[in-house]
């Protein structure tokens, strides 16, 4: 959060609270600061990322009509501001203007990005959510996460509104969210270090959980010495190492190859047999859906709403060829089309 809060100072200043702009920057310049603040090296490729990012997400949103980033208050300005941190550290277009479009919509040009969206979940079900780009699947798991208010309506776990200073809540993002000074090891145990858990738990905890996730032998890199694929085993461990209540998983496999995928697509079911919790995991992949899932639920486009919620009544390990998992998955493809059709 401190980060963030820098990393804001970065790339967005103004004089006025309430009204921000952005200040265009050299790579080279913004890799310094950043080295400078936080004592962390940062490739210059990586901050050309950022900023590259940045100009993308701007661009669109002003053909999209927005013609600024100014809003009503400071409350307002602090909104938006986190939520372009955020796309810019997210590399990806649709979920920084999902964020965005969210965070402006105490604008008068305010966009609905969810609408009626009401769907239960049972304890330690792994239920898939799928939809077309940009229908609002990243805003409603930070709704559901409790980062994000909603306008109308409530978030309950086990009767109680979400609040994630009171209940157990993880979160495994798009992109890798490691912590590069902290070795594999350490950063798998960082919940529950946070949460004061006694020494000896966490050693037990993290030992085993590296074992399920294949990361054995590599428990003293760093992760630039890692893969990808390596990074986000140690993203989901993480995650799995807490007691969580419930775990958001916000498409984790997008970036890797197709190999990796599925590989990492098996491990995250073994982690989860290993170490029942309740999963939401976003996705645009309906095979990947039907193969993960106890239930896929079909969001319609913005405003978002369930269109369909898909039982998968198959046994595993399942297998991604059977006629079976073919069947629901084109079950789960016809829904998406309807919903198509629908906004058509």
């Amino acid at each position: 959060t401190a980060q963030k809060a820098e990393l804001l100072d970065l790339v967005i200043k103004g004089p006025d609270p309430a009204v921000h702009k952005v200040v265009r920057w050299r790579c080279v310049d913004l890799q310094a600061e950043v080295a400078r603040r936080w004592a962390i090296d940062v490739h210059e490729s990586t901050v050309g990322a950022w900023l590259g990012q940045l100009g993308n997400i701007l661009a669109e949103l002003q053909q999209r009509g927005h013609r600024a980033l100014a809003v009503h208050d400071a409350a307002g300005a602090e909104r938006v501001a986190d939520a372009l941190v955020d796309a810019v550290l997210q590399r990806d277009v649709d979920v920084g203007l999902e964020r965005l479009e969210s965070a402006l919509a105490d604008r008068a040009d305010h966009i609905v990005s969810i609408s009626d969206c009401k769907f239960d979940v049972y304890e330690n079900e792994f239920l898939c959510v799928c939809g077309e780009s940009g229908c609002g699947k990243t805003t409603l798991l930070d709704i559901l996460s409790g980062l994000l208010k909603p306008s109308e309506g409530e978030v309950l776990i086990d009767g109680k509104p979400v609040d994630p200073k009171k209940q157990n809540i993880s979160f495994v993002f798009q992109e890798p969210s490691n912590l590069p000074w902290l070795n594999v090891w350490d950063n798998v145990a960082t919940g529950l270090r946070i949460k004061k858990v006694p020494a000896d738990q966490v050693r037990s905890i993290v030992d085993d959980i590296i074992g399920v996730v294949g990361l054995r032998g590599y428990e003293k890199y760093y992760p630039h010495q890692i893969s990808g694929g390596m990074k986000q085993r140690v993203a989901i461990a993480r995650a799995f190492a807490t007691d969580a209540d419930v775990i958001l998983m916000d498409e984790p496999f997008v970036s890797l190859d197709q190999h990796t995928r599925e590989k990492m697509q098996q491990e995250i079911l073994n982690i989860w047999e290993h170490r029942k919790r309740t999963v939401i995991f976003v996705t645009h992949n309906l095979e990947e859906a039907v193969f993960l899932g106890d239930r896929v639920v079909i969001l319609s486009n913005k405003p978002a709403q369930v269109k369909d919620d898909i039982t998968i009544e198959l046994p595993r390990p399942r297998d991604v060829l059977s006629p079976q998992l073919n069947a629901l998955r084109i079950r789960c493809s016809e829904s998406l089309n309807e919903t198509r059709l629908a906004t058509a």
